[in-house]
């Protein structure tokens, strides 16, 4: 028996050496993408790790629009928190507000809206003050901290007045701080 099969394979050597060929490539490239698959999951599971921390979130009822800008839920009743915080075994609840954000740099050219997402946040002074890098936490609607990367590209400081557009609305904010 093992005599037909190597008859057959010094016949055929160009045959079988390229479907061994293939065959070791075939399992390089699956290799390939099952540890490239694993490596992005990691990403994305570092990334939500370090930002989604709650363990429940009330949204508030969808927003069906086609304008790009306002996308997500409306807001919900702020009182809202105040009600899950008086549940028994609850240790916090805080209101946190987000939403499709564009900020404009000096020049008036939207500055992180190649970015994927373009996301602002609200601020919990409970929790956020720890990520300042410089000036302070916002402290009024019309203040902002911007994440440094985004404050480099759009070179925008502490102490800068620019646009914000928020789910499609317009409005003039000053930069009070950078946060990492």
């Amino acid at each position: 028996m093992w005599q037909v099969t190597m008859r057959g394979i010094r016949a055929q050597l160009g045959r079988f050496f390229l479907t061994a060929l293939s065959v070791m490539l075939g399992i390089a490239f699956l290799s390939g993408t099952l540890a490239f698959r694993d490596v992005l999951g990691q990403t994305f599971d570092n990334l939500t790790e370090g930002t989604i921390t709650d363990n429940l979130t009330v949204r508030g009822e969808e927003l069906n629009t086609s304008d790009a800008t306002q996308v997500g839920n409306a807001t919900s009743d702020i009182t809202v928190a105040d009600e899950i915080h008086d549940i028994e075994g609850v240790s916090g609840a805080y209101p946190s507000f987000a939403g499709n954000a564009i900020v404009f740099d000096a020049e008036g050219q939207p500055a992180n809206f190649a970015q994927a997402p373009a996301l602002a946040f609200g601020w919990m002074e409970a929790i956020d003050t720890e990520t300042v890098t410089d000036g302070r936490g916002p402290a009024s609607p019309n203040e902002i901290a911007l994440e440094e990367s985004t404050a480099e590209r759009a070179n925008l400081w502490v102490g800068d007045e620019t646009v914000l557009l928020i789910n499609g609305n317009p409005m003039d904010v000053e930069v009070v701080g950078i946060v990492s």
